[in-house]
């Protein structure tokens, strides 16, 4: 349920506060034991930089233990980003109270913090539980013990990307270990957290590209992850998932790409299946040869040495017979545009030089006057005011807002800001009684916005419940709360079906602030 309180302002003069006294941030909260509830004595508590500015080399990171009722206090001048992370012998961070039933598998360990001058944050609440094994053994497609040096196991976890796309990958937490096979094929891993993974066998040439690695996929150990089931574990919970055997492989064919240039081919990088390699000459052709298993394949080319970069793609099938696939690198587009402000009167002014244009992982400073390669893309605006949200967006004749941007081609583009934007304030809760810390709280524009992350917004509640969403462009939205939230999974459709008609509905107008009580699914 949602309560909301409209407050108009003329320049939002609820949000102006008086400058505090300068001093050091304060964290304070408490570590309970995440199975009985009880609060932990002797654990450690220590931030670790998310994002920059970091700890200079050697700085030792603000740490302190629990007292006998499991309550912590740090204070540090440091600011910016970061994890709040307990530790203790024999336990393992876990970001749910009540870890009975299994979850998707977390990523890196702690809650997630902003720190300025002079921040105060009480009533933190962390939480530790006995750490899950997964464990198991992996043979050959005959039955033998796989090299340790040719073969591994890894834990995966689906991960939501900017779009709302999902992929598995591997789990990036440096205090899970185990996956390398011993001398009777044995692997296990240990110091997990609650959750579900998906388990996968790593082997030097087992599919695509013979003498590169690919990894195959619980339970039926295909290289198709859509195929791959997760396992769950609970807290202090082993699963053994007996011995895996790896089908046979397929004959490897010989595959020849062979590459043309305007001018001198220099360090083209080529992908395969996932899988990369480089092409240089000392003309404008060159080539490789290299063992390859069917299946189906996207090739992309790229060189960008020197700029401006060339390009080409392609798609072909792999069978039994020798494949030669023939590209011809082209010049790749190039982006043009301009980013403008309009002011009340509708009189339009190129933006500060602070606001750049860039695109979601592609590597350029600032996307205008810059070339790219052809594909879909996300637009991203560091140093945008966080009052400001965008009006209008056109590459060409196209509405980005509407239709999202995918450049074929030469592109102009035409961005357009306004301020003040909406503002949404307030309180989240987990239940009637807790207030829902480090939760996801997702605004989701109504269509035709959802094709592009333009209009999306998406905030993590403080300690306290709070979060404030500003900069939200005028239009009719739905509000979420999620207590976990893997990447922008907001924007994925199938995960969306089951919370679609359960968000509640906000009207957002410009220059005016609401104030909100929401529930976490």
């Amino acid at each position: 349920m949602v309560r909301l309180t409209i407050v108009a302002a003329l320049h939002l003069l609820l949000l102006q506060q008086a400058p505090l006294e300068q001093g050091p941030a304060t964290i304070q909260g408490i570590v309970f034991d995440g199975t009985s509830g009880q609060p932990l004595e002797g654990a450690s508590v220590s931030l670790v930089p998310s994002d920059n500015p970091a700890f200079p080399p050697f700085e030792p990171r603000p740490t302190a233990s629990t007292n006998a009722e499991g309550r912590f206090s740090i204070e540090t001048n440091r600011t910016g980003g970061f994890r709040v992370v307990s530790s203790k012998n024999g336990l393992v961070p876990y970001r749910e109270s009540d870890p009975s039933g299994a979850s998707l598998a977390p990523g890196l360990p702690g809650v997630w913090i902003r720190l300025n001058t002079s921040t105060i944050i009480k009533n933190l609440q962390l939480y530790l539980v006995r750490p899950a094994v997964i464990s198991g053994r992996a043979l050959d497609s005959e039955g033998r013990l796989l090299s340790s040096s040719l073969a591994f196991a890894e834990l995966h976890r689906y991960f939501f990307d900017q779009s709302g796309k999902h992929s598995i990958r591997p789990i990036q937490n440096p205090d899970i270990t185990g996956g390398r096979l011993n001398d009777r094929g044995e692997f296990r891993f240990y110091n997990l957290p609650p959750g579900k993974y998906f388990l996968g066998i790593g082997v030097l040439g087992s599919g695509g590209m013979v003498g590169h690695w690919s990894v195959s996929y619980y339970p039926d150990l295909t290289t198709d992850e859509t195929k791959a089931a997760a396992i769950s574990v609970r807290a202090g919970e082993e699963v053994n998932v007996g011995t895996l055997q790896l089908p046979p492989r397929q004959p490897a064919v010989e595959f020849r790409v062979r590459l043309t240039a305007p001018d001198t081919l220099n360090n083209v990088a080529v992908t395969v299946g996932g899988n990369s390699f480089r092409i240089s000459s000392t003309s404008n052709v060159g080539e490789r040869s290299l063992q390859i298993l069917p299946g189906h394949y996207d090739l992309r080319a790229v060189s960008d040495t020197p700029r401006p970069a060339y390009f080409a793609s392609a798609t072909f099938d792999v069978s039994t017979t020798n494949v030669t696939q023939d590209l011809a690198l082209k010049l790749t587009p190039h982006l043009t545009g301009k980013l403008l402000l309009e002011n009340a009167a509708g009189e339009r002014v190129p933006v500060p030089a602070a606001i750049r244009c860039q695109l979601d992982g592609y590597p350029i400073p600032n996307c205008i006057d810059s070339r790219v390669v052809p594909g879909p893309y996300e637009l991203e605006f560091p140093g945008l005011p966080e009052d400001t949200y965008v009006a209008s967006a056109k590459a060409g004749s196209q509405n980005i807002l509407t239709d999202g941007l995918y450049i074929t081609g030469d592109t102009e583009l035409e961005i357009v800001f306004k301020q003040p934007g909406g503002m949404l304030q307030g309180v989240a809760h987990k239940s009637a009684d807790q207030v829902l810390v480090n939760g996801s709280i997702v605004l989701v524009p109504d269509a035709p916005y959802r094709m592009t992350n333009l209009r999306y917004r998406s905030v993590l509640s403080g300690p306290d419940g709070k979060f404030e969403i500003h900069g939200i462009a005028p239009g009719a939205y739905k509000i979420y709360a999620w207590t976990r939230l893997e990447g922008a999974a907001f924007r994925n459709a199938e995960f969306m079906k089951e919370f679609e008609d359960r968000g509640e509905r906000v009207e957002v107008q410009e220059n005016t602030s609401k104030t909100i009580e929401i529930t976490a699914f």
